[in-house]
Parts: structure tokens; sequence; C-alpha cells
């Protein structure tokens, strides 16, 4: 499946997972939901006796990428492969796959919505392509 997060960085116990791009929880952990907005690395199948009793309670689902995501951010701005040169944040969350989406930069002149990670698309040719990408929240990942 599609990954959510940015093998390079490891993240440790209690740290935050709430980002998509961000690190990954070290082995060992996983990365539970509070709610849409927010998760953390704790230790694989503690989170409902770790959070127990919290208020507002934790969903203590697992995040497993950006299906995840996808699920709990739905959304129909501009689709797949459509430009988005003057509108970065503009893609949708997700496409119909429920694959992650960014606005990404091909040239100065050119940007369009494609899959994270599928950049430089194959539609572009040959050349130097920018690859910056945008997620629809702002966040940057860069190329």
């Amino acid at each position: 499946g599609v990954t959510v997060c940015d093998p390079a960085t490891t993240l440790s116990r209690y740290n935050e997972c709430t980002q998509p791009s961000g690190g990954c929880c070290d082995a060992g952990l996983t990365c539970y939901t509070k709610d849409s907005t927010y998760r953390q690395c704790l230790t694989t199948g503690t989170c409902e006796s770790e959070k127990a009793g919290q208020s507002p309670a934790w969903a203590c689902t697992e995040f497993t990428g950006y299906a995840s995501y996808c699920a709990e951010n739905p959304d129909a701005t501009k689709s797949e492969f459509t430009d988005c040169t003057n509108d970065a944040t503009g893609c949708s969350s997700c496409n119909g796959s429920g694959e992650r989406m960014a606005c990404y930069k091909s040239t100065n002149f050119y940007s369009q919505c494609i899959v994270v990670g599928s950049c430089p698309n194959a539609d572009w040719g040959a050349g130097p392509h920018d690859c910056t990408g945008t997620l629809n929240n702002g966040t940057v990942i860069p190329p």
C-alpha cells in the first residue's frame, strides 16, 4: 500500500504522528488516532489501556496510511491530473482509489494534481522537474 510516513524520520514513543508527510513510528510502536486532528506513536496494542478515561476519548484506531487520511478527510476539489498551477492547495485530498494527492510543480509554469510519490508524472517527459508537492492542508512535501 501507499506509505503515509517518511521512513527517513523515526518517531519515538509519545511523538505526534499527525502530519501525513511526517516520520514513521519506531519499531514496536503504532500511530494511533485520537481524532481527525491528532495522532501519537504508542507501544503497539496499548492505546486503549494507556488512554482509558481521557476526555475527549481516544478513537485508538491505527493510522495506516493515506487511505485512512482519505477516509477521514473526504472532499471533492480538483481531481487527479488537474492543473493546479495557480492553486497549490486546491487538489482533492485523495483520488478515487484512496491515494493521497498533492499539487506537484513540474516547472515554474506548470503544476498538476497527482498521487503523492508519483512525481515526476510519466506524461511530463524528460527534463528537470521541480517536484515540490503541496498537500491541500498546505503541508509542503520537499522534492
